[in-house]
């Protein structure tokens, strides 16, 4: 039996989210328009085998349907609005892979000048921190 999880990924901050919102181009993170995101990833599991993909927001329409009804309720959980967020005291994390293997960048910025360049990004965008992971 196939199961789905549903991820976002692709996350914007500040007032691009909050513009990207606006004019419907990405989804609110916990219903905080200042946080969003334009992508999902998709996990298929079957029995021990795992596979994903990534789409864009826009595309979920052209699930076929048992997934697109899975994805669709994943979207609601994922975008409703939640106490935590209300509060002002929590803090945006970045997080810069330099591993060459890394599973979620496969190694994009692992030159000197690609870590400074997406690190000025990540702070740019509102993070408060950056975590540096490295092999």
């Amino acid at each position: 039996m196939k199961k789905y999880y549903t991820r976002a990924c692709n996350f914007f901050y500040g007032t691009n989210s909050k513009k990207l919102v606006k004019n419907r181009s990405t989804l609110p993170l916990c219903g905080e328009k200042s946080i969003s995101f334009n992508q999902i990833e998709i996990f298929i599991k079957d029995k021990k085998k795992v596979n994903s993909r990534v789409i864009n927001i826009k595309n979920i329409n052209k699930l076929p349907p048992p997934i697109r009804k899975k994805v669709s309720k994943d979207i609601k959980k994922i975008t409703v609005k939640r106490a935590l967020l209300r509060k002002k005291n929590h803090i945006l994390m970045g997080i810069l892979n330099l591993t060459p293997d890394s599973f979620s960048d496969g190694g994009k910025f692992n030159s000197f000048k690609k870590a400074t360049r997406r690190i000025k990004d990540m702070i740019d965008a509102g993070a408060d921190i950056i975590d540096v992971g490295d092999e």
